[in-house]
């Protein structure tokens, strides 16, 4: 919707621009107060210029810093897995365990429901069973290893929020307006007072072919501002890759445990996993 918008805008200007330039064209030479009509053209272009590469550099900016909170968070999941083990063996199974769960729903559910800004249920679920293990620990009295596991779990948190921040557009709307409006007014500007000694195909070609620029640029710049959806989209491969290498250090680690979800994340059983007879360091 938002490319046909615009689109609409941007060629409905140059369309405009075009028809207005066969009265114009006579004149485009002329002085009015000694300044010539198509000498008022390149203030209104530069403008547009400025607020455009403004805008992408703004959003381009934003999207490189949600692929990295993206990637901070699979890592810091990933290291939280690890200090877990320095837990007494039922409180490191069950910690260990709702990491790969957590992992799992973040890769699997809560990532197409980034394009609505919303998170899933599953999340919550493991998020909850950790802190049911960080209580069970301070109760007991933990110090040394329950500190480096609280400090950690704490990065995976502001990780996950700062991914979740970045899901909202990053530019205002009111400036996207801007934007459209100043490219807009500057392909009419530009369409109608200049060239007014060239054949009117050159013309028509140069100016479409500036039109149709503008056009993918702002598209782009409206895709990236989205950076989980749209067609340069940021995929969960770094949390898919960290759910695959969790799940198959649990296994290896406590084997015959059964993780208490399924390949998506979502929760099959209530209880958490028993300690086996044997644990693998």
């Amino acid at each position: 919707m938002v490319p046909m918008i615009i689109a609409a805008c941007l060629f409905g200007a140059l369309a405009v621009g075009l028809v207005a330039n066969r009265w114009v064209r006579p004149f485009a030479k002329t002085e009015s107060h000694g300044v010539k009509l198509e000498a008022l053209v390149a203030p209104i272009m530069s403008l547009a210029v400025v607020i455009v590469a403004f805008v992408l550099v703004q959003t381009f900016t934003s999207y490189v810093k949600a692929g990295e909170s993206a990637g901070d968070e699979a890592g810091q999941t990933d290291y939280l897995f690890d200090v877990a083990r320095l837990a007494p063996d039922r409180d490191a199974i069950a910690l260990q365990a709702a990491t790969v769960c957590y992992a799992r729903a973040i890769a699997f559910q809560e990532w197409p429901l980034l394009t609505k800004e919303r998170t899933a249920h599953g999340v919550s679920t493991w998020t909850h069973e950790m802190d049911h293990v960080y209580l069970r620990l301070a109760r007991e009295g933990g110090k040394g290893p329950f500190s480096t596991i609280l400090a950690t779990d704490k990065e995976r948190g502001e990780a996950r929020r700062r991914r979740l921040t970045g899901a909202r557009p990053a530019i205002p709307t009111e400036l996207t307006a801007l934007m459209l409006a100043a490219s807009g007014l500057g392909l009419l500007a530009l369409a109608t007072f200049t060239l007014p000694n060239v054949r009117r195909r050159v013309q028509v070609l140069s100016m479409t072919g500036l039109a149709t620029m503008l056009v993918l640029v702002q598209v782009v710049i409206a895709d990236i501002d989205r950076p989980y959806t749209g067609m340069i989209k940021i995929r969960p491969v770094d949390m898919v890759r960290t759910a695959g290498s969790l799940g198959s250090d649990f296994g290896e680690t406590w084997p015959g445990a059964k993780l208490p979800c399924d390949a998506q994340g979502r929760q099959i059983t209530q209880s958490v996993p028993q300690v086996p007879a044997t644990r693998r360091s």
